[in-house]
């Protein structure tokens, strides 16, 4: 194995074997100090980069490898890490990147989450309170049902029948029961209207630590813009001393042999 993309197909290889989806490893691996968004699992299996220990480590349990097995896994990994990326090139700017990369791709998860759950809330919200104004029109109804039966009977004047009684009755009980059945509507409305404002403060947090996130990052990146460029400058500096320190010796040669041609004798 000698590239990062060897590296991805193995790993592809163990996750077809579990059968499982990036959906479920996600999921699993939410369970563990350390888990990861789908889309940082895509990248890793993709072979865009390479993935860290606790990630391989993460993935690998998911996927059913025993903790015994993990040992080859990690030394193949490691001889990547330090072949892909050189010591004097920063290797800890770049590992402040990719944690930096990894969270923010789980906070944007979590955003794109937070954001659906407000939409599903207010939807739900929505369609409660439409049904709570059809209700509450079928309650006004019965209401206007039940005066006209009693404005009725007292402009006849007439002896009340047993029917306008059960009729009567009837008309109560619905309107009770629909009485009930609204505030019930009511009550959940407002659960539903406290659970849609607190996912919306939820989504105003993820977002101001997602926005924080992006500064942080670009705060390193162009940190490690500055040091790359600052060690192919000195890297640049190196090769010309070099090519420098090469003319001089070849001068120098050349010198000597001028010299031991003077002091050959006549």
């Amino acid at each position: 194995m000698s590239s990062v993309a060897d590296f991805a197909v193995l790993l592809r290889q163990v996750r077809s074997r579990s059968g499982k989806t990036y959906d479920e490893l996600a999921r699993s691996s939410s369970n563990r100090p350390k888990s990861l968004a789908k889309s940082t699992m895509t990248d890793l299996f993709n072979g865009a980069r390479l993935p860290r220990e606790h990630q391989l480590v993460t993935i690998l349990l998911a996927c059913g490898v025993p903790r015994e097995a993990l040992g080859p896994w990690q030394r193949a990994r490691a001889r990547l890490e330090t072949s892909t990326v050189p010591q004097e090139l920063g290797l800890d700017l770049v590992v402040v990147k990719n944690d930096l990369d990894d969270f923010s791709r789980d906070l944007s998860d979590r955003l794109a989450e937070a954001r659906q759950e407000v939409s599903d809330l207010r939807r739900r919200e929505q369609d409660l309170a439409a049904r709570l104004a059809r209700e509450e029109t079928k309650c006004r109804q019965l209401e206007a049902d039940l005066e006209r039966l009693r404005s009725g009977r007292a402009a006849s004047g007439a002896v009340v029948s047993p029917s306008d009684v059960r009729r009567e009755q009837e008309l109560h009980l619905l309107h009770d029961r629909e009485r009930e059945h609204i505030e019930n509507m009511k009550s959940e409305l407002a659960e539903i209207n406290q659970a849609r404002r607190q996912a919306e403060e939820h989504v105003e947090l993820v977002a101001a630590e997602s926005k924080d996130s992006e500064h942080q990052l670009g705060r390193v990146v162009d940190f490690m813009e500055l040091h790359f460029t600052r060690a192919e400058f000195e890297h640049r500096k190196r090769e010309e001393l070099e090519q420098q320190l090469e003319e001089a010796r070849r001068r120098i040669a050349q010198l000597q042999r001028v010299l031991a041609m003077y002091q050959e004798p006549l």
